[in-house]
Formats: structure tokens, sequence, C-alpha cells
């Protein structure tokens, strides 16, 4: 067992050099090799990596830029940092975008030119701007782990700069709804099966995932909120799954107010009166599909587009909205009636980093959720 330069123990195979370098040995093909790093933990990151890559098939010292995709897959799995959704998002931007472009080519071949050519190649296909820079975000990852390896001296992607946004990309549908418009779309909207669902948005301002994970056991009478702490994403695969939120911020107890109450219980009618006169169990979804299961993210668009085109069919000039257009009416209208930001901030979940303490002690008080939504109504 190797020890440090000051006689501590540092686990079999690694040491600590003259220098101050820790290092580790390794036989790849017949050949010794060895990795090394500044601090104990970053030989020991090189040390993981070069395993991943062994076990992918990483033997050559200019592997292919698929090679190391599947090793960095791989790599962020097995150690809980990407959950299955952002997997199944990587996965997808990669085969579409980077394979294609690089996947084939060594990672030494790879230089800054190409890559910046790539970039213009995304921007002439029309692709948004966010998602050219996920894009490129994913590529600086994947050669960030060739670089960490030695098999490259620098990520040839450092240094290029992000695609501004030039304020021409299209989020209407993304708006917040003026009165209005949400008269209007909510007149339209009141003949949809979602009709209760889309009340339930905009009331609230809760996310489409959050909704469509809502179960009837999450409605607390006695304290008068409705838990939500759990969202629908998905799988590494890309199939539905319920899991809890990315931020703590997430988990919160929005109060139930009269609106909101009125919403509940005509849901609850509704699925009685649509399912058979029956509700089986507590657990049940609360806004389920027509067909009684989790209501998908795609069913939920198509009926705002089918809502969207009604409006227009109806001689009216109405610009697209999605289902989180509503989360964005919410909060503008909370605003506007003079509603504390910080509780607002709690009521919708995001996440808080500055004025840490007026946040904690105001923001995230239940007290000040329930007076601020007791007589806020929208509509």
């Amino acid at each position: 067992m190797g020890k440090s330069l000051s006689g501590k123990e540092l686990g079999p195979g690694y040491s600590q050099r003259k220098d101050g370098l820790y290092t580790r040995s390794f036989r790849e093909n017949g050949k010794q090799k060895a990795v090394y790093g500044a601090t104990l933990r970053e030989c020991k990151a090189k040390y993981e990596a070069r395993m991943i890559e062994a076990k992918q098939g990483i033997s050559s010292e200019n592997p292919t830029v698929n090679a190391i995709w599947l090793a960095f897959l791989e790599k962020k799995i097995s150690v809980g940092k990407l959950r299955g959704s952002t997997a199944a998002l990587y996965k997808a931007e990669y085969e579409k975008y980077i394979s294609s472009e690089f996947g084939k080519m060594r990672v030494k071949a790879v230089k800054t030119l190409e890559i910046e050519v790539f970039q213009q190649k995304l921007v002439k296909k029309g692709l948004a701007t966010g998602s050219i820079n996920n894009v490129m975000a994913l590529l600086r990852q994947i050669l960030e782990t060739a670089t960490k390896s030695g098999y490259i001296p620098r990520n040839p992607v450092e240094g290029i700069e992000e695609i501004k946004d030039d304020g021409k990309t299209n989020r209407q549908n993304n708006r917040a709804l003026e009165q209005d418009e949400l008269n209007l779309f909510m007149e339209y909207a009141a003949n949809n099966f979602y009709y209760h669902a889309i009340r339930f948005l905009v009331c609230t301002g809760i996310r489409s995932g959050e909704l469509r994970a809502l179960r009837w056991s999450d409605v607390d009478g006695k304290n008068n909120v409705i838990h939500i702490r759990k969202t629908v994403s998905h799988d590494e695969n890309y199939h539905p799954c319920i899991n809890d939120p990315k931020t703590s911020q997430s988990n919160r107890d929005f109060p139930l107010n009269s609106q909101i109450l009125e919403i509940l219980r005509d849901q609850r009618q509704l699925c009685r009166r649509y399912f058979d006169n029956n509700i089986k169990k507590i657990d049940d979804f609360i806004f389920p599909s027509s067909t009684g299961e989790m209501l998908s993210k795609s069913v939920l668009c198509r009926n705002f587009q089918k809502i969207c085109d009604n409006i227009n069919a109806g001689n009216h000039d109405f610009k697209a909205v999605s289902p989180h257009a509503l989360r964005h009416t919410f909060i503008t209208q909370a605003l506007l009636s003079g509603m504390n930001e910080y509780v607002v901030k709690s009521l919708v979940g995001h996440s808080q980093a500055t004025r840490v303490t007026t946040t904690t002690y105001l923001g995230r008080s239940q007290t000040a959720m329930q007076e601020a939504m007791q007589n806020f109504k929208i509509g």
C-alpha cells in the first residue's frame, strides 16, 4: 500500500512522488501506464476514468470521439451525476448532431477550427440559440473527458464563444398572457377534457411535470395545502417516469384557496363521471389522461394547440401558447397584484440564491404563503 510523503496510507497502488504529484500505475495492452494528479482525489478520478474507458474498449492512445462519448456517459451514470431525463437528452443531442460530425474521428484530430465550423452549421440549420449552446456544452464535456484522461493536451472547445441570442428567437408560446388573452383562451378551453388541469396551471403557476405527477394523496385538507414533491420526467431511454424534482426549492406545500379547492372539486366530479363513477384509490392521479393513465406532456401540449387552433378558427388572431405560458401568467399577475416577490418564488418553486435571510424567513414562511394566496384569484 502506497504512502504519501508524510507517511499517510493512500490506498493500494497509489503513491506520492518527491515533486508532490500523486500517481497510480497500471498495465494496458501489456504496457506499463500511469496517471498523475496534483491531489489524491484528482489522481483517483483519472484512474477510475481510465478503467471505465478500458471497459468500453478504449485501449488506443488516440481513441475515437464515439469511444470517449460512451466512457463519458457511463461514468456520469455510474456515479449518479446524471438524471435519466438528462441522459436521454444527451443521447438525443449526441446522436442527432455530434455523432455524424465527429463520432468516427480520432480525438487528436478534432481541432478548434472544425468545431467552430460545426457551430456555424447548426446556426445555418436554424437551430434555436439555446439548443446550439446545449450541443456545444455537451461536446465540451465529452472532449474534457479526453483531456483529463491525457489523450489530448487541451480541450479544443475551450475558447469558442457561445452563440448570442439576437432577440429574434420565437418564445411567444411561453409568454405571459394578458388578461383579455387569458379570458379568450379559457373560454375556448371550457369544453376540453383537460379544462380543470388548465385552470389549475393558471391558478397555481405549477410546472406541467409537477401537475401530471400530482395524486389525490397529495391533497392535505387538514393543513389546507397540496404537497408538491414529485415531477414527471424521463429515464435514460426517454420513457416517462415519476422522479424527485431537481432542486430542493421545488418541494413545497402550496396553499389551497377557495378557487383552487373549487377546481379540485370539479376535477373529482369529472373523474368520477368519466371513469364510471369511480376513483379507484387515493393514490390515483388528480389530472390523468382521458384513459385514466398518467398524462403525457405531448397530449397536454396537443390539447393546448387544439384550443389555439379553435380560437383562430373563430376569427381571432391568437398566437400559440404552451402549458409553461400559464406559469409565466401566474407569476406576472401575482407580482402585479403586489404579492411579495419572495413569496411568489416560494409558491412556484424557483431557486432563491440571493438575499438569503429575507428568502428564508419571509419567502419560505408557510404563513406568508397562506396569507398571500387567501384572497388571490386569477380571472
